[in-house]
């Protein structure tokens, strides 16, 4: 039978816009919006940058599923719309627990690592949920103050799955992402880079409204599979490229457009004319801004 989750509220899995210029969602880090100190910022970014490059980069796992499974070059990717309904629905049960949504972020990101390293075993509908539901569960067990029992989901799943199925299911998750599970976010690497803006530039007032604005296009990119391949701190440079030109903070020859792109782009990112990664950003913008235009229809 199609597994098909109770859902908690009728909300979309993305808030639709901004309330006085801010989100509800989890405590604010007003420490690195208020603070200029170029070093501390970007020491902050080298090192997520490292995390992301030599520990969750969705490629590393594309690999080491690759050389596990030799001869086969086909990835067991799970059905986008699939992904999609357990991204929306995990989504929904951090609204209705009143959690910050980075946690629904995190868990897209061990569920999207899991799926392509277990290979076939959980390409069935049932398993994918069940997957979901147990990246859920881990990255609020981690990532937050109030983990929420283990029972409470089995109970959201119309008890389709057992606490002990999905507890197992979490032991494979943690033993199939070598227990790396302190994943950085695109929205932790778009705070970051908003963070790094110096004061004489943008002010604080501006520069939560680039993070908050940045934040709901990569809360709704999240639940899109077109993102997945692609590094998190290029999808947040993006979004963050795209928003402060939609505010007109961006122009030619300007010292902030210098400031963010020397500093940020080319010193921090790597982020050369020409490269891949380069290439990608242009991408993913393009890719944003489609996505942010058929929200706002």
């Amino acid at each position: 039978a199609c597994f098909i989750p109770i859902m908690l509220v009728s909300s979309p899995p993305f808030p639709c816009k901004l309330s006085d210029g801010r989100n509800e969602q989890g405590p604010r880090l007003r420490y690195f919006l208020d603070t200029d100190n170029i070093i501390e910022h970007s020491d902050r970014i080298l090192a997520l940058k490292d995390q992301e490059d030599t520990k969750y980069h969705y490629e590393i796992y594309v690999r080491g599923f690759k050389s596990h499974w030799k001869g086969t070059n086909e990835l067991p990717l799970v059905d986008p719309q699939l992904r999609g309904r357990i991204c929306a629905w995990n989504f929904r049960v951090v609204d209705h627990c009143s959690f910050p949504r980075e946690l629904a972020e995190r868990s897209l990101s061990f569920f999207d690592r899991c799926m392509v390293s277990c290979g076939t075993r959980c390409l069935t509908e049932e398993m994918a949920w069940l997957t979901g539901m147990a990246a859920l569960h881990l990255a609020i067990k981690i990532h937050h103050t109030a983990p929420i029992g283990v029972d409470f989901l089995a109970a959201l799943s119309r008890n389709q799955f057992t606490v002990q199925q999905i507890l197992a299911m979490e032991n494979l998750m943690m033993r199939s992402l070598l227990w790396y599970l302190h994943s950085p976010t695109a929205t932790e690497f778009a705070y970051s880079f908003v963070s790094l803006l110096p004061s004489n530039m943008a002010s604080s007032p501006i520069k939560e409204e680039i993070f908050e604005r940045s934040k709901i296009i990569l809360q709704s990119s999240i639940c899109e599979a077109f993102f997945v391949p692609f590094r998190t701190s290029s999808t947040a440079f993006a979004a963050v490229i795209n928003v402060m030109e939609d505010m007109t903070l961006l122009q030619e020859g300007n010292n902030l457009t210098y400031f963010f792109e020397e500093q940020i782009g080319c010193q921090l990112l790597h982020l050369v004319n020409g490269c891949e990664e380069y290439n990608n950003v242009k991408l993913l913008r393009e890719k944003l801004r489609e996505l942010a235009w058929v929200a706002s229809e």
